[in-house]
């Protein structure tokens, strides 16, 4: 039989006791191979999730300060506020004690 332009070699029957031998070598490589990969997938994903919550831990505490620093930006601009209202106001009284005298 000629499969792809190849000439099909012929191959020697192995003995039951090497093809046994054989057999579970590669049985218990593939074994050994699965659980690495697994554990290496199952390191992987937990890494990720553990990367994954930091960085949402981050943006949480991010956006807290950034309220914070908004709420003390108004508080700030109220004061000032506050204080050109009494500055106003400390002026006209001044003005008015200037006026009398």
């Amino acid at each position: 039989m000629n499969l792809l332009g190849q000439k099909v070699a012929s191959v020697r029957p192995l003995k039951d006791a090497k093809a046994v031998d054989m057999g579970a070598n590669f049985l218990g490589e593939t074994l050994v191979f699965g659980v690495a990969a697994g554990l290496i997938i199952f390191e992987q994903r937990r890494s990720y999730k553990s990367n994954k919550d930091k960085y949402e831990d981050c943006m949480n505490s991010t956006e807290e300060l950034k309220k914070g620093m908004e709420l003390l930006q108004k508080e700030i601009e109220q004061l000032r506020e506050e204080r050109r209202e009494e500055l106003v106001r400390l002026q006209n009284d001044l003005e008015k004690i200037r006026a009398k005298n």
